[in-house]
């Protein structure tokens, strides 16, 4: 038996659709369980439901004064930690930010400058269909007395 090769960009003429061992496939190609599968977060058995493709951070801090409510940016930092797991969480104006995509239960330290410490145990990170289920928090910080 002999094959002979369409030429290139012409495809297969309809009035003679392949047989035998060079029938065309019907199904999806493989190729597209294996993105299917590596697609972060969606679910395969819900067609109607849409995963975007950006991070969401977990636990989202605003940093606020205690007695006035007025936003506090000056030496701002936090750390998240669970167990072994540490962060040093991203700063953004007076907003912290950490545990990105990432569920589980954390201890939240603030520290910023001029003010006590402050610290939140037990915050929770839910893991959701696609994204994680933020955890959101507002530290008053009380002034330092002067010494």
């Amino acid at each position: 038996m002999t094959r002979t090769r369409a030429p290139q960009g012409l495809g297969t003429h309809a009035a003679h659709p392949p047989t035998g061992p060079c029938r065309r496939r019907t199904r999806a190609p493989l190729w597209t369980l294996g993105v299917t599968l590596f697609l972060p977060g969606c679910d395969i058995l819900d067609p109607d439901l849409v995963c975007t493709e950006e991070m969401r951070y977990g636990v989202n801090v605003t940093v606020v004064d205690a007695g006035s409510g007025s936003p506090i940016t000056e030496g701002l930092g936090g750390t998240l930690t669970e167990g072994s797991f540490s962060e040093v969480m991203a700063v953004w104006d007076n907003r912290l930010m950490g545990a990105g995509e990432r569920a589980g239960t954390y201890t939240v330290q603030v520290q910023a400058t001029g003010y006590a410490d402050w610290t939140r145990q037990g915050v929770v990170v839910l893991a959701g269909e696609c994204h994680v289920e933020p955890a959101a928090l507002t530290a008053e910080l009380t002034l330092t007395p002067a010494t």
